[in-house]
């Protein structure tokens, strides 16, 4: 294994070297995933190595007494982590809130990972760490460290109960087959929930707890002599080092399978590399080894200046003689004057002293940023503070004076694949006027969906019909059709199979159900995911006849959202849609042009336009009310933010389009339709 013989069968671990590979891994994706697709597979190749050294460190001090055991072990995390935290979060915080006009969502973050928990919160928010938006925190980044803090809580404990220090082998190898079954079972259920609850199984401990388990399994392993020396020099360790980098160069096309390989050759690699000259003159040149003593700060501070370079000079390979600079330094200055002298200097006479000063420092941060989240932060933004900015939260209620309903919000949507079998309430998801609702408009969907609530108001208030608004998260676009994202398969075919079913049971004569979805994104990705365009487009269509004809046989219309502007490809939000001092070398708010995006979505909108020939769907076409120039706009010319984030119309913009729409749906008058009753039952 990496490491140099201790005391009492251990080693000191020496793995600087592979730390500094999986920094500059996760580094290089943060900066443009096109550089290194999965390299954030870095932090689960830190996940292997802190398993490691930390049941090394543990094996390596025999203590007394259970006390004693305990107070030591956190008293040398508490030095290890919370100095260059309490650095990193406090300057990250003041930091962003000079370039973010909006920096609440960081420093709340940065406040839960003060306290180890940042990775609960940012599954609660449901907030998708591979989706562009997240760069907007600051703070994502420590989810990983969450992780490992809740490892750390309960990991000592189990191996002193164990028997780590136990010297009847017996005990040790029960030790060994405890941490095996623990990791296995962990292993099991991180890959039967991957797809279901992506988030969970990325953000939570559990799903991780195997990952730290397969470090720790080598350190006992290598102890009690097991697999050998033999094994470690059968190991073929530059072959799989040079495997390691090409899983880390290769999109995943699997992402458990990905981090599995991961995590296995990274073990394969310590077990290997002492015997291995040429990984080992690569893991302990004088470069990489100084990277990896910096890792931890390098961490801390680069995903905070990615976040400050989205605001700023943006992001990608031409950010990077920006960027690189200040991280680098920030990392070496925290490295040098505050985590490294911190880590070997004595904070008390006693452990528990250690564990005191640390957690009073975090509470002092904690008191800060509670300041500055509650508003203390506009005094250090250094921007023109922009007016208006679109509320970018989808499930907020919404109940409209006049309106005897209202839109429940959350209960009307099927957030992740827990909400299967979720009963979504008519009455919870209905702006109705009190009086008469001459006809039903139900709408399904995506997020979109979510996100055009605001955009019905005279067709409930004037027109006097019912509108009913659901939605399902990374939703396909249709019945039949498989959701891009695995996260959303399960609530997609969910709400497809069972809850729009039983919204069409609901329609009468003169009815609609209207299809909002982002086909934008669908004719994006579409093609990537089922091979081409054509299948795709395909699928589409498949999806709206058959839909349609089961709404006409009801005496019925199927409505469709045609696809918007690919406002998805300029990565633009409020934030930075506004020209500042600072930001005038970022491009990111350039949009598709008004040609392009029309050319583009030509394929679609021939599609769509043959299913309303032939009298399945009517085409609610929007585009020109979200590009009116050459090129496309992100804010208009009057100051409407038309997004809320990437690609999700903003509450203004969908109230500017509601007469639209109201006239695609050329209302009927009382006389001419069929009442419906304003308050349905339970849908099935």
């Amino acid at each position: 294994m990496i490491g140099t013989p201790v005391g009492n069968g251990g080693y000191r671990p020496d793995v600087d070297g592979l730390r500094a590979v999986a920094v500059i891994a996760v580094i290089l994706n943060h900066f443009d995933e096109r550089l290194l697709p999965s390299g954030y597979l870095g932090v689960d190749i830190f996940f292997v190595i802190s398993g490691f050294v930390i049941t090394a460190s543990l094996a390596a001090r025999a203590e007394g007494s259970l006390t004693d055991f305990i107070g030591s072990f956190y008293a040398r995390r508490v030095k290890r982590i919370v100095p260059a935290l309490v650095f990193a979060v406090v300057g990250s915080s003041l930091l962003v809130s000079m370039f973010n006009p909006q920096p609440r969502l960081s420093l709340v973050t940065g406040l839960f990972s003060l306290a180890g928990v940042s990775n609960l919160y940012l599954y609660r928010e449901s907030l998708d760490y591979f989706a562009g938006s997240t760069i907007r925190n600051a703070f994502t980044h420590t989810w990983s460290l969450g992780v490992e803090e809740q490892f750390y809580l309960v990991f000592p404990l189990l191996l002193w109960f164990a028997g780590l220090y136990d010297p009847r082998r017996s005990r040790r190898i029960r030790l060994i087959a405890i941490i095996m079954a623990l990791a296995i079972a962990s292993l099991v259920a991180f890959f039967g929930i991957y797809e279901s609850d992506t988030n969970a199984a990325f953000y939570l401990m559990p799903f991780r707890f195997w990952e730290l388990g397969a470090g720790c399994l080598l350190f006992l392993a290598g102890r009690e002599g097991w697999p050998g020396e033999r094994f470690a020099k059968a190991i073929p360790t530059s072959l799989v080092a040079v495997a390691l980098v090409a899983f880390l160069m290769t999109p995943a096309r699997s992402g458990p399978v990905w981090t599995l390989a991961a995590v296995a050759g990274t073990g394969l690699i310590i077990q290997g590399a002492p015997y291995s000259r040429l990984v080992r003159r690569v893991l302990e040149s004088h470069p990489a080894v100084y990277v990896g003593k910096i890792s931890y700060s390098l961490y801390l501070w680069h995903w905070t200046l990615l976040s400050v370079g989205y605001y700023t000079v943006g992001i990608g390979i031409r950010a990077m003689p920006f960027l690189l600079p200040p991280m680098f330094g920030l990392s070496m200055l925290s490295y040098h004057v505050v985590e490294g002298p911190l880590r070997h200097r004595a904070w008390g006479r006693r452990s528990w002293h250690a564990v005191s000063v640390g957690l009073g420092a975090s509470a002092a941060a904690v008191v800060l940023l509670a300041a500055l989240a509650a508003g203390g932060a506009h005094s250090a933004y250094l921007g023109r503070m922009p007016k208006d900015l679109p509320n970018w939260r989808l499930l907020v209620p919404y109940a409209p004076e006049g309106a005897t309903g209202s839109w429940a919000a959350r209960p009307c949507v099927l957030t992740s694949a827990e909400d299967v079998g979720k009963v979504i309430r008519i009455d919870d998801c209905t702006l109705v006027r009190a009086d008469s609702s001459v006809r039903r408009i139900v709408v399904v969907g995506d997020s979109y969906a979510a996100s055009f609530v605001r955009g019905f108001d005279p067709l409930w208030s004037d027109d006097g019909d019912a509108i009913t608004i659901t939605s399902s998260w990374g939703a396909a676009p249709g019945p039949g059709i498989r959701a891009l994202g695995t996260q959303w398969r399960a609530s997609s075919e969910d709400y497809w199979r069972r809850v729009v079913p039983g919204l069409v049971d609901s329609l009468g004569p003169g009815d609609i159900l209207f299809v909002i979805a982002d086909l934008a994104y669908f004719v994006v990705d579409g093609a990537k995911a089922f091979g081409s365009e054509e299948t795709a487009l395909r699928s589409i269509q498949s999806s709206y006849a058959t839909l349609g004809a089961s709404v006409r046989s009801r005496g019925a219309e199927l409505a469709v959202l045609n696809a918007l502007p690919f406002a998805r490809d300029a990565n633009c939000t409020p934030e930075i849609a506004v020209p500042q001092w600072y930001n005038r070398l970022n491009n990111a708010c350039d949009l598709p042009g008004r040609a392009e995006s029309l050319e583009r979505r030509a394929p679609l909108d021939s599609l769509l336009r043959e299913l309303e020939s032939a009298g399945l769907i009517t085409v609610v076409d929007l585009f020109d009310a979200f590009c009116t120039q050459e090129p496309c706009e992100y804010v208009r010319s009057d100051g409407m933010y038309l997004y809320r984030d990437r690609a999700h119309p903003s509450n203004e913009a969908v109230r500017s389009v509601a007469g639209l729409i109201r006239e695609a749906f050329r209302p009927h008058s009382v006389a001419d339709s069929v009442p419906v009753e304003s308050s349905v039952a339970t849908s099935r």
